[in-house]
């Protein structure tokens, strides 16, 4: 058997397979095949809704201390992050 090894993908999808999702919400982690020579990224997350109200109430789900966990592990793997 091969060894555990942590990954931005393994955490991502640890934290996110164990925190509810309302079924109105959308949440895809997902590669950049195409990209400007400028872009650096490899990887994005999406979280989109119908409802900016379900948006919301979801977004106010991610804290506490499995959240901070999560981020602090996750912000080792990140160079840049946004958000629109």
């Amino acid at each position: 058997m091969e060894p555990f090894r942590e990954s931005a993908a393994n955490l991502i999808d640890g934290f996110y397979s164990n925190h509810t999702i309302p079924k109105d919400v959308v949440f895809a982690f997902s590669s950049i095949p195409i990209k400007g020579a400028s872009e650096k990224a490899k990887h994005m997350i999406s979280i989109t809704s119908k409802s900016s109200k379900y948006l919301a109430d979801f977004r106010s789900s991610l804290s506490g201390a499995a959240w901070d966990l999560y981020l602090s592990k996750l912000s080792k793997y990140i160079k840049k992050s946004g958000s629109s």
